[in-house]
Parts: structure tokens; C-alpha cells; sequence
């Protein structure tokens, strides 16, 4: 009868053991799986792994409660088959897609402990997370950790990540671009173009762009470089882009460099805000403001009539504060006001309030009635509303341009 009670003892004892160690997920838990394949597959492709030691929460925890300085031991300790699950744990637990300066801070440094030991690994799992941002963020930074030991690599990183969505605030790639890009002016203008013509685009949602600046050599084309970087520059704009191509020439040669902006305005060949700011600053260091202002304002009398308004607002040489009241004082200048008002007009007359608001307003009347076209009484009649002027003042106007 002893032996029989052990026995049924014993066969309890075994059977509560297989319960307990092989009890079905609860419906919390297959809901938190079931989002991080959602939200982060290769998370929950790395957690199959059965780890033993901490697991993949236990690690995040760590790497959020971790002293900065700490981190790129921390990252070294995790087993390197639980490194992107680990990571992407610790980014759902910091508010994915509202990560701030401190998280992004802290990601570059774990990933620059894993890109040392593993870069491949490292780029694999920026490169397949399903979240757009975070596979940005991932990408960005993988590059930014390669940059100084393999910068051919880190920049296709780049290449390969495809159109950016937002901006590279990542000190270390704009280092690494203006790095690569000093070692390809060595080989020439169409080096130099062909490396900036691979970096991909920037979207409308990218907020802020960078310009970097190089250091030309003596006896640089900067025709050639200009041809060659207009080439490449294709319909979208770059997150960095160069900068002080024209700053650099006009230094050098103002006429070539002021030659060549005027012929690329001539062409429609891209915008001109950037390059004409660049060789009027130049000109205002060398001469003073005043006499720049007269300088400049040679330039834009030996523009044609037709296409002087268009310039007038694709430089931004209106914007300055007090300019708009001073070309207004002379009979020659007044007639440009009115030449950017037409064009603006027909564009649809984004800055007309802008440019006459600091005349008075008999002044501007006298503008809107000098316009004409169809578009331009659209225009004309949304800035008049805005001036309390009578309905007679409008009406007048409104004849004026439409002739009935």
C-alpha cells in the first residue's frame, strides 16, 4: 500500500511539472506578438531563438535605464543573434515615432558598438525594419557609425536607402558628403557630379536640406563644375546639397561667374535664389552695400523686360528691407515693381500683398491698374479686399486690367 501511495505521488508531482512548463500563450500575449510582427518582423524573427539569460525585455530595460557612456558595453554584452529584436523592443518601449534627440542620441551609440563588431548584421536589420521612419532613422545611422572606417560603405547606405522622408540632422553624414565629395573634386568636375548624382532625393516632407561648403583648388573649371552639377540635379532636391559654388567663383571671376547665372536664368535652367545670393554677398563684402546695390542694379537693367520680373522674384532681390520704397523712387527701377507684379500675377499672384504693402496706397493702385490679364484681376481683387479701398477704387481698378 506504501509503494502505491508513491507511485501516485510521484506520477502528480511529474504531471504538474509538463503543465507548468508548457502552458499556452494567454490572449495578451499573442496580441504583443502578433504587433511586433506587425510593427518589427525581424524583432520577432530574432526572439525564436529561445536566449538564455535575460530576455529580450530584460536587455531593453537595461538599455533604457543605461548611463550613455555605458551603452557600447551594454550592446557588446547582448548576444548578437538578439541584438535587433533588443533594439526594437527598446525603440516600441521609448514611443515609436516619437523618438526624441535623446533616444536618437543613444541608438547612434548602440549602433556604433554593433556596426564595430558586425557592420553587415548591423545594416541587415536597419535595412529590413517595416516602419518607414525607423528603417530611416536605422539606415541614417548605420551609415553615420561607418563613416569614419569605411565611408564608401556608409554612403551607400545612403544610396541604397532610396528617397528621404525627413531630415538628416546626423552631423556625421554631412562630414561624411563633404569628405567624399573634397576626394572626388580631385578627379574632376563629372566626379564630383556623379557622386552627388546618386545620393537620392529629398521629399516635399523633408523639413530642412544642409549646405556644405569644399575647398576649390586652383585652376578649377567651375563652368564645367556648374554644367555638370546642373545635370545630375534632376527634379527633386537633396537633404544636403553643395553650397559656395558661385561664392568661390565670383571671388575668383565675377564676370564669368555673373556671365553664367544670366545665361542659366536666359535658359530656364534651375533656380537662381541660391547662386545670386551667393555672388551678391560676395560683392557686398568686397565693395560695400551701396555700391553692390548699384551693382546689382546694372545687372538687372540689362535684363529684357519680358523676363526682368521673373528675376526680379526668382532672386529674392525684392525681399530686402527697404528696397521695394527705394526702386520706387526712380522712374527707371519703378518700372521693374510693375514688370514682378505682371509676372507674379500670372503665376497667380502668391506675393503681390508683399510687394506693394510698404508703398502708399495711392502708389498701389496705380501698380494694380498697370496690370492686365485675367489672372492678374484674380489677384488683383484678392489684395483689395484687404486695403478697405471704396468699391468705386475697385471698380476702377477692376477696369483697368480687363479693359471693360
Amino acid at each position: 500500500m506504501r509503494t502505491r501511495w508513491w507511485l501516485l505521488l510521484l506520477v502528480s508531482v511529474s504531471g504538474l511539472a509538463w503543465f507548468s512548463g508548457h502552458r499556452s500563450s494567454s490572449p495578451a500575449e499573442e496580441a504583443a506578438s502578433s504587433q511586433r510582427v506587425a510593427v518589427a518582423p525581424v524583432a520577432d524573427r530574432a526572439a525564436t531563438g529561445g536566449n538564455k539569460g535575460p530576455s529580450r525585455k530584460r536587455w531593453a530595460e537595461r538599455i533604457g535605464s543605461a548611463d550613455d557612456s555605458g551603452l557600447p558595453d551594454l550592446m557588446r554584452e547582448i548576444p548578437a543573434k538578439d541584438r535587433g529584436a533588443v533594439l526594437e523592443a527598446w525603440l516600441a518601449s521609448s514611443g515609436k515615432g516619437l523618438l526624441g534627440d535623446p533616444e536618437v542620441f543613444r541608438l547612434r551609440r548602440l549602433l556604433d558598438a554593433w556596426v564595430a563588431e558586425d557592420p553587415k548584421a548591423a545594416l541587415e536589420w536597419a535595412g529590413a525594419l517595416g516602419d518607414p521612419a525607423l528603417r530611416e532613422l536605422g539606415m541614417i545611422s548605420v551609415a553615420g557609425s561607418l563613416s569614419t572606417t569605411d565611408p564608401h560603405a556608409a554612403f551607400e547606405c545612403l544610396v541604397n536607402h532610396g528617397m528621404f522622408r525627413s531630415t538628416i540632422s546626423d552631423p556625421r553624414i554631412t562630414s561624411l558628403m563633404r569628405a567624399l565629395s573634397q576626394d572626388s573634386l580631385k578627379l574632376g568636375p563629372a566626379a564630383l557630379a556623379e557622386l552627388w548624382g546618386r545620393l537620392p532625393g529629398a521629399s516635399d516632407t523633408v523639413s530642412e536640406t544642409y549646405g556644405i561648403g569644399l575647398k576649390y583648388p586652383p585652376g578649377t573649371d567651375f563652368r564645367a563644375l556648374v554644367d555638370e552639377l546642373q545635370a545630375i540635379r534632376g527634379a527633386s532636391s537633396k537633404p544636403i546639397f553643395l553650397t559656395g559654388v558661385f561664392e568661390e567663383w565670383m571671388r575668383r571671376d565675377p564676370e564669368g561667374a555673373t556671365a553664367s547665372l544670366l545665361e542659366r536664368f536666359a535658359a530656364q535652367n534651375g533656380s537662381i535664389s541660391r547662386s545670386w545670393n551667393e555672388i551678391y554677398r560676395v560683392k557686398t563684402d568686397e565693395v560695400g552695400a551701396a555700391a553692390a546695390e548699384q551693382w546689382a542694379c546694372e545687372v538687372i537693367k540689362g535684363i529684357p523686360g519680358e523676363s526682368r520680373g521673373q528675376f526680379l522674384l526668382e532672386s529674392n532681390f525684392l525681399r530686402s528691407e527697404g528696397r521695394i520704397e527705394a526702386l520706387a523712387q526712380s522712374s527707371d527701377s519703378a518700372v521693374w515693381i510693375g514688370e514682378a507684379l505682371q509676372f507674379d500675377a500670372d503665376q497667380g499672384g502668391r506675393t503681390m500683398k508683399g510687394i506693394l504693402e510698404p508703398l502708399p496706397e495711392a502708389r498701389r493702385i496705380e501698380y494694380l491698374k498697370s496690370l492686365r490679364g485675367p489672372r492678374a484681376a484674380e489677384a488683383a481683387a484678392s489684395v483689395m479686399g484687404e486695403w478697405n479701398l471704396t468699391e468705386s477704387q475697385q471698380a476702377e481698378i477692376r477696369k483697368a486690367i480687363t479693359g471693360s
